[in-house]
């Protein structure tokens, strides 16, 4: 199926502006111990290492990072949505208007961007969990895992896309 603009614009602009609400809203978790906000416990591989997050979290008298932090990952939801949708979209578009075996390149990718946004609805549910402090040693690695596995299928679509525009804009019927 060839998407068409109106549907991969909105898509778009839904994946933009999630990435900065998500970076305003969670801008407070950056502190000396996660420079990568909600990605140092996305990324956190070891039982002690999601300890360590959590305690740059604690609630302070001016700030309850876990309430933020936990905030974030539920509008991460939304994010999941429009990011998956358009790298999956975006795929299929630049796959209708490619040939031989970049059309079966382009099916896998626009799979791996809907598998990805699987991944990070997986993260996302453990990430809650462990911020209620229900983790383990099992749980903690399977959020590192979720959270690499979405990053780099998520990331081998953005490639395919970015590789592909020039052919969809020299078809000039996209």
């Amino acid at each position: 199926m060839n998407y068409s603009w109106k549907v991969l614009l909105p898509l778009f602009l839904g994946t933009v502006i999630m990435m900065f609400v998500l970076q305003k809203q969670g801008s407070s978790l950056k502190t000396e111990n996660t420079p990568l906000k909600i990605v140092s416990l996305e990324l956190a591989k070891t039982k002690e290492e999601v300890q360590n997050v959590l305690k740059a979290w604690e609630p302070d008298e001016n700030t309850d990072r876990l309430t933020i932090a936990g905030k974030n990952i539920y509008l991460d939801f939304i994010f999941i949505f429009f990011y998956s949708l358009f790298l999956f979209a975006a795929c299929r578009k630049i796959r209708y208007h490619s040939q031989k075996w970049q059309k079966k390149a382009g099916k896998n990718f626009a799979v791996m961007a809907l598998t990805a946004g699987g991944f990070d609805i997986i993260e996302n549910i453990l990430m809650l969990q462990t911020l209620k402090g229900n983790y383990d040693v099992f749980s903690t690695l399977a959020t590192f895992v979720c959270a690499a596995v979405k990053f780099t299928l998520a990331g081998l679509a953005v490639v395919y896309i970015l590789l592909g525009l020039p052919r969809l804009f020299r078809s000039r019927k996209y």
